[in-house]
């Protein structure tokens, strides 16, 4: 994809965060409830008419007394494990994963694909014999442009929004080192004769020339306008540039490192690629759909070759002869034959594909597809699709199954369900269902498993058995999720698209009824005291109560405060529904005797799913806009903590046999596994170091926390748990282990690092980088972070050791504060290098006092609000200026085939309304008539 696009997502992005400031800053008014609404029948006031609306007079028993175990606030909720469903692996502690959705560009490199992650700033490890996903490495923002450089055993990758470019080492898989270039750094490319790496700088109309030896900039060489795709043809050993802004390409000669050359072609040319068959070089012009082909002995246009639309990328394959060209807004790939120039076949492939990367050794083709997520691999022998892989995971639903020991999850891009095991917490199976799961719910009179299929309008009944689905049946419109009956067998399935529920009886899997409800139903609950099911309807912003005995609406819960209702979840224990309020960011509490609400707790975040956990008598509540999980008390009404988990948290289900729960994240494709410990006491957790110099700096970071010592012990005090750590490398020596994990039980924990000296890389000469503040008061600690290692001090000096080569720094916030420069890069060559940090007070800054009948006015209100007012005001100034800087910035917008999905990049969501989450990649609602279907919940 070209930088246009990536940067077209951003700018919808920030109009999105900017609608959500401005309503934010806007005053809200009072909710106003009707009155009314169907009150909640006494028992001699049932009927046995069957008339909607009414409840059957029934022999129903009084309701057992349910027990259940009290929550003792001396335990605490937190994340145990991290199941990554991307590669299978348990990961201790809190884990984001290693999920992008936006697959960018890929580099084939010793029998593993490197995917660039635009959005999440990963780079994904893929084994290209077995297609898994073996981890992930995080880079900078916005990753795009990827190379390899064989003699180093390198990859160079482009970061479009950090302006500079990452250096990862093939064989620790880390980033060794950053070097910064120009503004909105895009396509890169390889000189292996004169070793070096070139980089274009979209908004800096250059381009960067990398020494790979050392690594620093050696060069900087104006082109055209909107530099963009860039290749090396060997033939003539010169560097062609598409400029996209001037349509034309720049011929670049290494050895003197100028502009030979300047060749015009089509319209917006964004990609190159060399065919050493007739030694010409590709451009594909992505405005025009055409692709010129340039004659590097003549550098003339010798062909000019239509394709589909918006072509983005094009990939030589030298040994069949051929050329490969994406087209982003055909979903296809265009195959010319290199000796003919001319079109001979086109592939059918992903959404939005764009880079593409030959495996010639199994004679693939790997397409990343930017619009769904995903890798399509076909054959260059045969030119017919062989498979497609999925580089995110997106779990949605989740349930648990006590008698198999196992939990469920709705894999929603995958259309297919995960089975864990509790033994293990590794997945054991994946079972093909419908399109766009969603819900999933286990049935535990027949051991079934079931599965909402938003996309297909049908349920997949599974055996948990068998772990295959045994049945199929069709419900309504865009079927969501699904509540359990266990006194009659049936499921209740919340039909989104046609504001309807539809009951299944799980002795045939047959529909036995399909009731009208309000608008949008979300997550159902059914509620056991009364035989019930409640269901939100969102754009109703009502609670539907469903007689699950006649299988009718009873009573429609609409004079409270319910703002935009989701999901619901039943507490036995005190016969009450929790509802949650995604807008109004709070929890409704429906009494289920009188169907009237008797409390509202409020969150600190947009509240998604709901579960009630058993155990401990709580509320699992999860922000999916917030990667938090809410432990709400009902006993009090009350948020009792809150966990940080993955990234989107979806859904949540409890392990009553371990007394642990799970968590979907929908976002980074990981389970967060959830489980309590004591929090009154802490332990000890002591790192030794052995076979460093006295006086050698080294570090550990332990669950996200690093430390810093010149002695030989790093003490850290931390509570139960699970925690990962890494160690640092010391300069010319190696760690080991270099990373693991401590479990904290009740007692100390002491680990062991022994260093080694590096045999094949002895230490090299280092020299002195010293930070120097001013600004600060004696005595106060301050800290800074160079190159990845991060160092405290509590005088005027921060010091370091390194080689030569650049480095980037960042200085720690420190609170009153104003730091400059707070970030930036120091470069070493042959000598110490001093960075002085100046600390200035905001004290000055602080708005006066507004108490009392003199205190000052500001735009003629008291102080605090005046200041609030101004403050907002210059906030939508800033954010208007920011969107016209973005709108001016913005090139062009893609044209949009039918059937195709938009542009990736998630974003928060939508105003009005609760939409579900886009699955990763896209950017808010596709448009009625797509070829890829809305999430469940409407746009606003």
């Amino acid at each position: 994809m070209s930088v246009g696009d990536q940067r077209a997502s951003l700018a919808h992005a920030t109009i999105v965060i900017a609608a959500c400031l401005l309503v934010a800053l806007s005053p809200v008014g009072g909710f106003v409830a009707s009155s009314g609404g169907h009150g909640r029948l006494s028992a001699s006031e049932r009927t046995t008419t069957g008339v909607p609306g009414t409840r059957l007079a029934l022999s129903t028993p009084p309701r057992p007394p349910v027990t259940v175990p009290v929550s003792t606030r001396s335990l605490a909720t937190y994340v145990e494990d991290t199941l990554n469903l991307l590669n299978n692996t348990l990961e201790p502690g809190n884990s984001l994963g290693g999920n992008g959705g936006v697959p960018s560009q890929i580099a084939y490199s010793n029998g593993d694909l490197f995917v660039t992650q635009t959005v999440s700033g990963n780079v994904s490890v893929i084994n290209a014999s077995t297609d898994q996903v073996l981890r992930s490495i995080p880079v900078q923002e916005g990753p795009l442009g990827i190379v390899d450089d064989p003699a180093q055993e390198e990859l160079f990758v482009t970061n479009v929004f950090s302006d500079n470019v990452s250096v990862i080492n093939l064989t620790s898989d880390r980033v060794t080192a950053t070097i910064p270039v120009g503004v909105e750094p895009d396509g890169i490319t390889y000189d292996a004769p004169n070793e070096e790496v070139f980089v274009t700088n979209y908004f800096s109309n250059n381009v960067s020339v990398i020494n790979v030896t050392d690594d620093v900039v050696v060069a900087s060489v104006s082109v055209g306008v909107g530099p963009n795709g860039i290749a090396y043809d060997s033939g003539v050993g010169e560097i062609f540039v598409a400029n996209e802004g001037t349509d034309n390409v720049s011929v670049i000669g290494p050895p003197t490192n100028t502009v030979l050359h300047t060749v015009d072609v089509g319209v917006y040319p964004v990609a190159v690629a060399y065919s050493s068959v007739d030694n010409e070089v590709f451009v594909t012009n992505s405005n025009v759909g055409t692709v010129s082909v340039i004659s590097d002995s003549t550098l003339t246009v010798v062909a000019t070759i239509p394709v589909g639309v918006d072509p983005t990328w094009v990939t030589d394959d030298p040994l069949e002869a051929l050329v490969f060209v994406s087209n982003y807004d055909t979903d296809n790939v265009t195959v010319i034959s290199s000796a003919t120039d001319t079109v001979v076949s086109s592939v059918e492939v992903g959404y939005g594909p764009s880079g593409m990367a030959l495996d010639s050794s199994q004679d693939l083709v790997y397409v990343a597809n930017q619009g769904s997520g995903n890798l399509t691999v076909f054959s260059d022998l045969t030119l017919l699709v062989t498979g497609s892989f999925w580089v995110e995971e997106n779990p949605a639903g989740i349930t648990y199954d006590p008698t198999q020991g196992e939990t469920f999850v709705a894999e929603f891009e995958e259309n297919s369900t995960s089975v864990i095991s509790d033994a293990t917490n590794q997945v054991v199976a994946t079972i093909p269902v419908g399109g766009g799961p969603f819900g999933v719910t286990y049935d535990s009179a027949n051991g079934d498993v079931y599965v909402a299929n938003f996309y297909n309008n049908t349920v997949s009944v599974v055996s948990a058995a068998n772990n295959s689905v045994v049945a199929n049946v069709s419900v309504g419109s865009g079927p969501a999720a699904i509540a359990y009956d266990p006194s009659a067998g049936e499921l209740f399935v919340s039909d989104q698209d046609s504001d309807s529920v539809t009951v299944i009886s799980d002795t045939n899997n047959t529909v036995v009824a399909n009731i009208s409800v309000m608008v949008r139903p979300g997550t159902p609950t059914y509620d056991s005291g009364t035989q019930e099911v409640f269901v939100p309807d969102s754009i109703s912003e009502a609670v539907s109560v469903i007689s699950a005995v006649n299988d009718t609406v009873v009573a429609t819960v609409s004079n409270v405060s319910i703002y935009d209702p989701y999901a619901a979840a039943y507490d036995p224990a005190l016969n009450e529904v929790f509802v949650t309020d995604l807008v109004g960011e709070n929890l409704t509490v429906i009494s289920d005797t009188n169907d009237s609400v008797v409390a509202t707790i409020p969150v600190s975040f947009e509240p998604w799913g709901i579960t009630y956990d058993p155990t401990t008598g709580d509320m699992l509540v999860t922000g999916y806009w917030s990667d938090l999980v809410a432990v709400v008390s009902p006993s009090n009404n009350s948020v009792v903590s809150e966990v940080a988990v993955g990234v989107q948290p979806y859904d949540s289900s409890c392990d009553t046999a371990r007394d642990l729960c799970y968590v979907s994240n929908m976002g980074s494709g990981t389970i967060s596994i959830l489980s309590q410990a004591p929090t009154a006491t802490t332990y000890p957790v002591t790192f030794t170091e052995v076979g460093l110099p006295a006086g050698t700096h080294w570090s550990v970071t332990l669950g996200g926390v690093p430390l810093t010592a010149t002695a030989s012990t790093i003490n850290f005090q931390e509570s139960n748990g699970s925690l990962a750590y890494t160690v640092g490398a010391a300069q010319g020596y190696s760690p080991s282990p270099s990373s693991g994990s401590v479990v904290i039980a009740g007692a100390p924990v002491d680990r062991t690092v022994t260093f080694t000296a590096n045999s094949t890389t002895p230490p090299a000469t280092t020299y002195a980088v010293t930070f120097t503040q001013t600004g600060l008061s004696s005595g106060s600690s301050w800290a800074v972070t160079l190159n990845g290692t991060p160092r405290t001090s509590e005088v005027a000096t921060v010091s370091f050791s390194e080689p030569n080569g650049s480095y980037p720094f960042t200085v720690m916030p420190a609170s009153g504060y104003q730091i400059s420069p707070a970030s930036g890069t120091v470069t070493v060559k042959g000598g110490a290098v001093t960075e002085s940090i100046t600390f200035t007070s905001t004290s000055a800054f602080s708005p006066p006092p507004s108490n009392g009948s003199n205190a000052p006015k500001v735009l003629g209100l008291p102080a605090t609000e005046g200041y609030a007012l101004f403050g907002g005001i210059v906030l939508i100034l800033l954010l208007a200026i920011l969107l016209g800087v973005l709108a001016s910035r913005r090139r062009r917008t893609p044209p949009t085939a039918p059937g195709s999905l938009p542009p990736p990049g998630s974003v928060g969501p939508p105003t009005g309304g609760s939409p579900v989450p886009p699955p990763p990649g896209a950017v808010g609602l596709p448009q009625d008539g797509g070829g890829f279907p809305p999430p469940p919940q409407p746009p606003a």
